[in-house]
């Protein structure tokens, strides 16, 4: 398979639809797009229209992250004081006996693996 197959060619018709249909217009970016067409000639515009809805698109990202940031810290998160619990954590007998099966089942299954002959460590120089 080619990477031709991947894209659909865009062809001027196809190109119209998607700016009309797909992009949402702007009143400043056209507002620009009329004085830069009443220069005639000596002005033309650097971005596309899809281009600028991707901009728009990067920009209020931007501004949401923001605002979530400054939320953030107005609610405590990253103020520097340590942040407690509703209930602190504290490994039991059962926890550490979960832990030391984990441990049996992971060298019994080395031991087993080692005396196979099928011993085949990933990090090895």
């Amino acid at each position: 398979m080619t990477t031709r197959h991947k894209f659909t060619a865009l062809t001027p018709e196809l190109y119209d639809y998607v700016v009309g249909h797909g992009v949402r217009r702007d009143e400043g970016l056209e507002r620009v797009e009329r004085d830069t067409e009443a220069m005639g000639g000596v002005a033309v515009m650097q971005t596309a229209p899809d281009q600028g809805a991707l901009i728009t698109l990067l920009v209020g990202a931007i501004r949401r992250g923001s605002r979530l940031a400054t939320a953030m810290d107005a609610r405590g998160f990253d103020s520097g004081i340590a942040r407690t619990n509703a209930r602190g954590s504290v490994l039991r007998r059962r926890d550490w006996l979960y832990v030391a099966a984990a441990l049996a089942v992971c060298g019994g299954a080395t031991a087993a693996s080692i005396a196979a002959g099928t011993w085949a460590p990933i990090f090895v120089a």
